[in-house]
């Protein structure tokens, strides 16, 4: 009898042991993943692409933002939250996307991983904000979980996060652009403000999308748009910098961004 009890149990063990397998397998199938690239006038790049501007050589060493808050809309138009899952990459619905070159590609993420997509009938745009909430931005970073604990990705307390980090460099010049909050109200730059800041500058993007349309672009050309890309006309944000002017236009704060695009895989 003791042996066909052991028996018993090493047969229920194996049935638990494949029923587990299939069940994490078929979790790991419903993942749903939104890619993101970069490009120049519709040409993907990578770390070791080169593009034209101004007829000068120039390529990215630094691309980086933070998209929170992904939404889908249904053809009644109604809006529904698109939870992401958590990683290294991902927190509290807010990811880390994009590439550090000089770091060896080792920071390199441009997917999202999500949550199976909501049960839409006919899903038509997708939504997601350029940025950090408030009340994730300025906390600090040294307690924060990843993504949130990226040093080279954070100002000081009082500005928090860099929203979006693009540096880009020539043979003999850099460009750089920073996005980030402005305008924040705080004892010293080592507080968080309690308030918003007066320049929150987060970008909400709105794109056409459906089950095909996953891709989407973030087109460096559309960003420099009118822009003298040299170091003397790089931008952190200032809002009355003649150099933020097009930057801050292009990417969508207090105008219609040019810089998001979705498109077919």
């Amino acid at each position: 009898m003791k042996v066909i009890k052991i028996q018993n149990l090493q047969y229920l063990f194996m049935l638990f042991s494949v029923s587990l397998f299939i069940s994490c397998s078929e979790q790991k199938k419903e993942i749903e993943t939104l890619y993101f690239s970069p490009s120049f006038s519709g040409v993907s790049l990578n770390c070791d692409s080169v593009f034209n501007v101004d007829n000068k050589k120039w390529h990215y060493q630094k691309l980086q933002m933070y998209i929170s808050n992904v939404q889908l809309q249904n053809e009644m138009g109604k809006w529904q939250s698109w939870p992401m899952n958590v990683s290294n990459y991902q927190y509290s619905d807010t990811a880390l996307i994009g590439d550090n070159c000089l770091d060896g590609h080792n920071s390199a993420n441009w997917q999202i991983e999500l949550a199976p997509m909501p049960a839409l009938t006919d899903m038509g745009k997708i939504r997601f904000t350029l940025g950090i909430p408030f009340e994730l931005n300025h906390l600090n970073p040294l307690t924060q979980p990843s993504p949130l604990n990226d040093s080279s990705m954070f100002w000081v307390w009082q500005t928090g996060h860099k929203f979006l980090r693009i540096e880009l460099a020539s043979a003999d010049d850099n460009w750089l652009f920073h996005l980030g909050s402005t305008g924040c109200s705080a004892p010293s730059v080592m507080r968080a403000p309690k308030q918003p800041c007066k320049q929150p500058n987060q970008v909400l993007v709105e794109l056409p999308f459906n089950h095909k349309l996953k891709n989407i672009d973030f087109d460096i050309a559309a960003l420099l748009q009118g822009v003298n890309v040299t170091m003397n006309n790089s931008c952190q944000s200032t809002p009355d910098q003649q150099s933020c002017l097009n930057p801050l236009s292009n990417i969508g704060v207090n105008s219609k961004q040019q810089v998001f695009t979705s498109h077919a895989q």
